[in-house]
């Protein structure tokens, strides 16, 4: 496994970091040792030491198919900075009130919280332990790049490419994509009955007198795949067993006016996609409260989950992940802004005559 690329960003963060110390303090006294660090820890300079470790990550990926390998080499040298805070929130007014090298310090300050966030999110684990979405999407990613060989077409240790959709947790993620119970235990069901058809048609059947009877590559990649997907289906059988007898207290106090829902819509994008959407419009201060009172992101989080009946696990690591300029996602909001244009485009220029511009309210 490579490992030159993430040692040498682990290093040139903790030096950045050093010299963001060193020059606000003001205790560099050589002129030419200042210019020699401005010259160092550039945005650019930043940008290439972190894609030189992409370019490593991806490498140990398609060698490495094993997502717990992976985060492996990830916690070894970045551990450090899971729950990393080195900055003040007044850091930035302390740094233009002493008038010291001012641009280069709020710049580097920039350029290590951007890139520790990212790490942080790639050190970042669920409630089970597993890695979380972070570094699960690039991972995921990169094999999907990689995918341009069948995946069986060796049967060998040496060149076997992961099954990604027999990844319990990615079928997890994929599953709560769905909007009812049903279409979630039907995804999980034939995605079981896939796996069995994989076994049989691809897998390699070993019979050993001291081991006993096995499938090779299930042993080795999904020891555990089985296992989880019936547990899972249980679970849902048993929520949809319990759901009916919500449904009818909640229709109760609806009746009475104790307590009104709405359930007749669902959200049909990616949850990144309703965070990032919730975040702007709290940022335009687009939604207020009635009673007057401030309207925290997390509240309106929660009124968007609710009118979607859309639960969005780790909101806050979503947002840093979609803010960081460092990922290539595509915002949902452009996606909107280039739907609109395209709307306009459409729409004939000549209305009728009695045609009437939609009200406002006001």
């Amino acid at each position: 496994m490579q490992t030159k690329k993430a040692k040498a960003l682990a290093g040139f963060i903790n030096e950045a970091y050093s010299v963001f110390g060193k020059v606000y303090k003001q205790q560099v006294d050589d002129i030419k040792e200042l210019e020699r660090y401005k010259r160092k820890f550039t945005q650019d300079k930043f940008e290439e030491v972190y894609s030189e470790f992409e370019d490593e990550l991806r490498c140990n990926i398609e060698e490495y198919p094993n997502i717990k390998q992976i985060y492996a080499y990830i916690i070894s040298y970045f551990e450090k900075f899971e729950n990393w805070n080195p900055f003040y929130d007044d850091d930035d007014v302390k740094i233009i009130k002493q008038e010291f090298e001012k641009g280069f310090l709020i710049k580097l300050k920039e350029n290590i919280e951007q890139v520790v966030d990212v790490l942080s999110e790639f050190c970042m684990t669920d409630n089970n332990g597993y890695p979380d979405y972070a570094l699960q999407d690039f991972y995921n990613e990169t094999r999907k790049h990689l995918s341009g060989k069948t995946p069986n077409e060796k049967n060998d240790r040496n060149t076997y490419q992961l099954e990604i959709r027999f990844d319990f947790q990615a079928l997890k993620l994929e599953s709560e994509q769905l909007n009812t119970i049903a279409e979630r235990r039907k995804l999980i069901t034939q995605r079981l009955f896939d796996f069995e058809q994989w076994q049989i048609q691809y897998d390699e059947f070993v019979d050993d007198m001291f081991e006993g009877k096995f499938y090779r590559y299930t042993r080795l990649y999904y020891p555990k795949f089985k296992d989880l997907c019936i547990s899972e289906l249980k679970r849902l059988k048993q929520i949809q067993e319990i759901e009916p007898a919500l449904s009818k207290t909640g229709t109760e106090k609806k009746e009475t006016g104790e307590n009104k829902t709405i359930d007749s819509y669902s959200w049909e994008m990616d949850s990144t996609d309703l965070i990032e959407l919730v975040t702007a419009l709290h940022e335009v201060k687009a939604i207020k409260r009635t009673d007057g009172k401030k309207l925290s992101l997390i509240e309106l989080t929660d009124f968007f989950e609710t009118i979607f009946n859309r639960e969005v696990k780790n909101d806050k690591g979503m947002r840093a992940y979609i803010s960081s300029p460092i990922s290539t996602r595509k915002l949902f909001l452009d996606k909107l802004r280039d739907a609109f244009e395209t709307y306009c485009k459409k729409r004939d220029k000549s209305e009728p005559d009695n045609y009437k511009p939609r009200m406002t309210g006001y």
